[in-house]
């Protein structure tokens, strides 16, 4: 556990304590139980409410897996070959240090570590779901794979302080989140300066919802009829990408926390009949 990264999700500041089983923050006396892991979820948690709703104790494993494993059958793909469309193209730098926000049962991070021999990386991880979260601890330390940290918390309000992470990645499950604004402004925050932001879940291309195929496949699922949530990013990003995978039914972001955007100059003249800059041009609108 490593205190110094983590922030209380009620009050934001960085001050705890330990008693017993629990972590109290020092300034507003919230409490937080931690055994066997760091827990920042609260018991009536709306997430943690549609989770159990949707996978009663003891299920959410074996259906998450089954998914999974006709996920690979249906595209006709590898567990490696599907996480190579994912993350494949990414160049994280040695020892960076990675979150992967709902982390579900491992598998993004035994790839990430394992497949692609990443052993430097420094991995924290979390999900709402205890038993994902303990699942995954345990596969991780049954092969050999160190990590950081990892807890049980809502991807709205991570439990991380401001600019930690070099890179923060997510995939597949954010079609679910009752708040996906603040989870995926909560990524860009725990983001440091030019940090990486990963998201992606299911989604039809737009370009196929009429066609045949493309009404199959939400038939199926209705969830792949979700859009990437692109009037959700936040203002503080550049690089921006969106690529699909998976025969165009998967939508993945990638983008760079970029505090200091935009760099422009609105003061250039134009050298025009209607002259001006952009801000005096502006200015006559208001």
């Amino acid at each position: 556990m490593i205190l110094n990264t983590y922030r209380c999700v009620n009050c934001g500041e960085n001050n705890f304590k330990s008693e017993g089983d629990d972590l109290v923050c020092w300034p507003c006396n919230s409490r937080y139980t931690n055994n066997p892991v760091p827990n920042f979820i609260a018991s009536d948690d709306e997430e943690l409410k549609k989770l159990r709703e949707m996978y009663p104790v003891g299920t959410i494993v074996e259906r998450y897996q089954n998914f999974l494993e006709w996920l690979q059958q249906t595209f006709r793909v590898t567990a490696i070959e599907l996480r190579n469309q994912i993350y494949g193209q990414l160049s994280i730098p040695i020892g960076a240090k990675v979150l992967f926000t709902g982390v579900g049962t491992g598998e993004d991070v035994i790839y990430l570590v394992k497949d692609l021999n990443r052993r430097d990386l420094r991995i924290h991880f979390q999900d709402a779901s205890k038993e994902m979260v303990l699942y995954s601890a345990v596969t991780l330390k049954e092969m050999g794979i160190k990590y950081d940290e990892c807890n049980v918390s809502n991807a709205s309000q991570l439990p991380y302080l401001d600019n930690t992470f070099d890179y923060v990645l997510h995939f597949g499950g954010i079609n679910w989140f009752g708040d996906k604004k603040s989870a995926i402004e909560e990524m860009v925050r725990v983001s440091k300066e030019e940090g990486k932001v990963v998201f992606g879940d299911e989604g039809v291309a737009p370009w196929l919802r009429n066609t045949e195929y493309g009404r199959m496949m939400i038939n199926n699922n209705t969830l792949w009829k979700a859009e990437p949530p692109l009037d959700l990013i936040p203002f503080n990003i550049s690089d921006f990408k969106l690529k699909y995978i998976l025969e165009n039914c998967f939508y993945v972001i990638e983008c760079t926390k970029n505090s200091f955007f935009p760099n422009v100059d609105f003061d250039v003249k134009h050298k025009s009949p209607r002259g001006g800059t952009i801000r005096t041009r502006w200015e006559e609108l208001q």
